[in-house]
């Protein structure tokens, strides 16, 4: 039987797992500063927000690309993902630093949690890397008036589907 959800819902849920079973990040960010672009709220952001708001995380998609390999008969997606978090402290050995560490090691547990996923049946994850990574104390947007770093890190994450998959509707 087909995943009733996209591969986009699935690697968006996928992420988020990967992230919320570690436990080491998950005793750093409270379950309510793990902001969710899903769901009913149309906005789910706080609209107020107060030390007790930080860190604050959040994964959402940015950019991504789709190309049709010929030989294979296979359409190859790139869908790039943005982990950003607000830590709400100046310090680099505080949050910011104990976060990214964590960070990178719940997202090395990739291949195990991807690699489960299935489009109509098959598997459809080639790879995920993470392709970029930038920290600061200027975004503003991301910090929301809050002194304190930010970290951005973009996930990349690679699928295939056979050009049947996505002419076929399931």
């Amino acid at each position: 039987m087909a995943n009733d959800k996209d591969p986009f819902t699935q690697v968006h849920e996928a992420l988020w797992s990967m992230i919320e079973n570690w436990d080491a990040l998950a005793e750093m960010v409270k379950v309510g500063n793990r902001v969710k672009m899903t769901g009913t709220a149309r906005d789910p952001l706080k609209e107020q927000v107060s030390t007790d708001d930080v860190p604050e995380l959040r994964i959402v998609p940015v950019n991504g690309s789709m190309g049709l390999d010929v030989t294979n008969e296979e359409y190859g997606i790139k869908q790039d993902w943005e982990i950003q978090v607000s830590t709400g402290d100046q310090r680099v050995d505080a949050m910011l630093f104990p976060i990214q560490w964590e960070i990178m090691r719940a997202l090395a547990t990739w291949p195990d949690v991807l690699n489960a996923l299935k489009w109509n049946n098959k598997e459809f994850i080639l790879n995920m890397e993470v392709s970029r990574v930038s920290a600061g104390v200027s975004d503003r947007d991301l910090n929301r008036g809050i002194k304190g770093w930010s970290l951005l890190l973009t996930c990349s994450v690679s699928m295939y589907f056979a050009a049947d998959d996505m002419s076929t509707e399931v």
